[in-house]
């Protein structure tokens, strides 16, 4: 026998075939342990949720709270983390989905246990999925002592754990977002994102200084509050808005544009068909559809010759849809010069032409 088959057979194939045992063993003893563990996870979801809505009928009852809170205890193992996640995430389902007192008892409970520690043990641990936790935390539960902890989160170099503490910080000071006005520097998409959620989750009233926001050195405050006044629609600055058509920025320019079709502002026509042939392609569809809005005879006339020389195809179709809307009549007269308008017409007057 050749020694490399020797070799093999009598090397080679043993190990192979006891590392492929080992293997399988450790593939089934996992598997074991995630049956457990589900079956554990199970349990005490089961006995938090029992005792979260017996809290709801005892809560009035120092003492029934305190051994409920030691049977607790004993039958879930609350030392562990991924058990105390599990009881604040339960929580927080309660305080979302039940109404009356049910927030303040899961506050209460909240410190009793002393969670509000573990959440902030969470914010301040080096890792980048346990701070965002931390905050969601914080936030959700609604435990304001946290301001401080969080305010420092604000002027994170990350942009994920700014947004979140962002939203988490205007949320525990109960929607006093007049501040924003006076933030340095720049808020991304991802934060007004944010912030204009909570806006809506918290029905946060408007903020009593949103006027002073448009008049912000910070371009992406001027931003967020062009978009809030839209969310109330309030119209107290229309003026404001027709002057920052002409910004420098684009992307005020942008909203500007929005705000003008959203909030109905007719004063904008002429600075817009002024802005039309300056701006992005982008900003032109916006354009038209706040032409849409708030048009007359004067976008008409812009729009009968524009019709006419316009290249862009997607540009030209919302043209011709803005002019039918507007004045059905003329955009016929168009149709009848321009081949193409004639076929864009038909398809903006019958859907179901293909």
């Amino acid at each position: 026998m050749p020694p490399f088959l020797f070799y093999i057979k009598h090397y080679f194939l043993p190990i192979l075939v006891f590392g492929l045992v080992l293997l399988m063993a450790f593939i089934a003893f996992k598997r074991y342990l995630f049956s457990f563990h589900n079956k554990k996870k199970q349990h005490v979801t089961e006995r938090i949720h029992s005792f979260l809505t017996s809290l709801i009928f005892i809560s009035k009852n120092e003492i029934k709270v305190n051994e409920q809170i030691v049977l607790l205890k004993n039958q879930i193992p609350f030392h562990k983390n991924w058990c105390k996640k599990m009881l604040i995430n339960e929580m927080i389902w309660f305080k979302e989905n039940l109404k009356g007192d049910a927030s303040l008892i899961v506050i209460e409970l909240y410190k009793k246990l002393d969670l509000h520690l573990f959440s902030i043990k969470l914010l301040t641990n080096f890792r980048f999925f346990q701070k965002l936790e931390g905050l969601y935390q914080l936030q959700h539960i609604d435990y304001k002592p946290a301001k401080k902890v969080v305010k420092p989160y604000l002027k994170h170099k990350n942009d994920i754990i700014r947004s979140n503490a962002y939203a988490c910080y205007l949320s525990l000071s109960e929607g006093k977002v007049e501040q924003l006005a006076t933030i340095p520097r720049e808020i991304s998409l991802l934060n007004i994102i944010k912030l204009m959620e909570l806006l809506h989750e918290k029905k946060i009233i408007i903020p009593t200084n949103i006027d002073e926001w448009l008049y912000s050195p910070n371009k992406s405050v001027v931003r967020l509050g062009i978009k809030t006044m839209v969310f109330y629609n309030y119209k107290n600055q229309e003026d404001m808005i027709v002057t920052l058509l002409h910004s420098e920025e684009e992307i005020v320019r942008s909203e500007a544009i929005l705000a003008c079709k959203e909030l109905f502002i007719p004063q904008s026509e002429n600075p817009l068909i002024s802005l039309y042939l300056h701006e992005s392609d982008k900003n032109r569809k916006e354009i038209l559809r706040a032409l849409k809005q708030i048009g007359s005879e004067k976008t008409i006339a812009f729009l009968k010759q524009l019709i006419l020389y316009e290249t862009n195809s997607v540009l030209k179709l919302l043209a011709v849809d803005t002019l039918q809307s507007l004045s059905p009549e003329t955009m016929t007269e168009v149709s009848i010069l321009n081949p193409d308008a004639k076929k864009i017409l038909e398809h903006v007057t019958d859907i179901y032409i293909v």
